[in-house]
């Protein structure tokens, strides 16, 4: 039976594991290791890594590697040596030593996987964490169809016959068929990821296949995913217990009118923001975490310092400079939230008004909403 009134929130299940996934080598068995010479990772652009508990970033650029913890100062240091080492790459200097390993790795906040294993040593205290960018595969989603052709690893079920299980991207809309109900939502996605906040779907019973199914497209739709690449170039998106396959069906020119928020000319971030949602998780503590943009500058709280920094939008891109923070020390939630905040905004995010009092901004490394503080 059909019940207009119930609304059911989707939430995507992410499994962060802090090991480190192999890569599959592209090597024949007959080609020895090696033969072949592991190739400079930095040539050509800044290579940068990320760690967390606690936080830090690295950055190397030509000659020079620059270290920065969550607290307290940079450590800048020229390279002295940089060659090949075992299935990666080492730069020495006399302050810092970095190790690039060529094998993926996880971030142990997400369910994000990056190229390379990073080993730091400043002094003598040991960093671990994952650099090279994140693993990205796919294309642009805006305006195309996808046919979902296995859930959990399973043909999926459509006993009602309503046609294939097809997911379709407008510009900033999403809708898919579950072969119960259809969920939709905003959402905004990049090269190799997707971020749908919140998805909601009529409630319409259904046998219970069917339903475990439903449950599992729309977790595996919902929240900040990483988008994989499998066989033939399907689509894989979510994780265990709700991951689903999709294969391209096609330009999608009638998604173009699948439009749930305004233009965005003329919008803009300036005024008191809230961050209401970072990830799948709802913020919890009691103090608004509160960001204030005005003239190119930020400032702002998110969940133990007061952070600071430059910004610009542009082109439906929102770009921070160097952020800043007060050197306050915060365990439990609120400096997990921080880390994760801080890790998101280093890197040029994607946005969409949802209206012009919520935005969504998310980028390879995650995501959050924003509600405009009222007068």
């Amino acid at each position: 039976m059909m019940n207009s009134a119930k609304i059911a929130l989707f939430a995507s299940a992410c499994v962060a594991s802090a090991a480190c996934v192999p890569a599959t080598s592209s090597q024949s068995p007959e080609t020895p290791p090696a033969a072949a010479t592991p190739s400079q990772p930095s040539v050509g652009a800044p290579y940068k890594a990320v760690g967390t508990e606690p936080f830090w970033a690295l950055q190397i650029t030509g000659s020079q590697m620059t270290f920065q913890p969550v607290e307290g100062a940079a450590t800048v240091a020229t390279i002295a040596s940089a060659r090949p080492s075992f299935n990666g790459w080492r730069y020495s200097s006399d302050t810092v030593s970095v190790d690039v390993t060529f094998t993926q790795c996880n971030d142990g906040m997400s369910d994000i996987v990056y190229k390379d294993t990073v080993t730091v040593l400043v002094g003598t205290t040991e960093y671990r964490g994952c650099g090279g960018g994140a693993v990205t595969p796919g294309a642009s989603l805006a305006n195309s169809a996808w046919q979902i052709v296995s859930v959990n690893g399973q043909d999926v079920y459509n006993p009602m016959g309503r046609g294939p299980l097809l997911v379709r991207f407008g510009a900033d809309r999403v809708s898919a068929a579950t072969g119960c109900n259809g969920i939709g939502g905003n959402y905004v996605s990049g090269e190799g990821w997707l971020y749908a906040p919140t998805l909601i779907s009529t409630m319409m019973a259904c046998e219970p296949r069917l339903m475990a199914q439903e449950q599992a497209i729309g977790a595996a739709l919902s929240g900040h995913q990483t988008i994989r690449v499998g066989a033939e170039g399907a689509m894989i998106l979510g994780g265990e217990g709700s991951e689903i396959a999709l294969i391209r069906a096609g330009d999608c020119p009638e998604c173009a009118e699948m439009v749930g928020s305004p233009a965005m000319q003329g919008l803009t971030l300036t005024g008191d923001w809230d961050i209401h949602q970072i990830g799948d998780a709802s913020v919890t503590l009691d103090r608004p975490y509160r960001l204030n943009f005005a003239d190119g500058q930020m400032t702002g709280f998110a969940g133990c310092n007061r952070i600071f920094g430059g910004y610009a939008m542009e082109n439906g891109t929102l770009t921070f400079g160097s952020i800043g923070a007060t050197r306050m020390a915060c365990a439990g939630q609120g400096g997990a939230d921080e880390r994760r905040v801080l890790n998101i905004i280093r890197d040029p995010l994607t946005y969409r008004f949802i209206s012009a009092d919520s935005v969504i901004v998310a980028n390879a490394e995650g995501g959050f909403i924003l509600s405009r503080v009222g007068d």
